[in-house]
């Protein structure tokens, strides 16, 4: 899957797993990509995606209420990708 991405693209999804993770959630979606781009994004980038003007505490906060119950109940490390992340990665 990941051979046609940017060494950038690559790193954001690397980065999402390693959120969701930390956040003890066992599926990788949607919402771990836009933390992660969140982070990997600087500067003017984040200026145009009005990065700049969002809280990380705030989004997390928002990831774990629309994820809810999705939460890793067995505290195993494995994660997988959700029907949605992966359609967002396969466009």
């Amino acid at each position: 899957m990941f051979e046609k991405f940017t060494q950038k693209a690559i790193e954001i999804v690397t980065q999402a797993q390693e959120e969701a993770q930390r956040l003890g959630h066992y599926q990788i979606r949607s919402e771990h990509l836009l933390l992660a781009l969140y982070i990997q994004t600087k500067g003017a980038q984040a200026k145009i995606l009005e990065f700049d003007k969002i809280e990380r505490s705030k989004l997390i906060e928002e990831i774990n209420f629309s994820i809810g119950a999705k939460i890793n109940p067995s505290g195993h490390h494995e994660v997988t990708f959700s029907k949605s992340a992966k359609r967002i990665l396969d466009v």
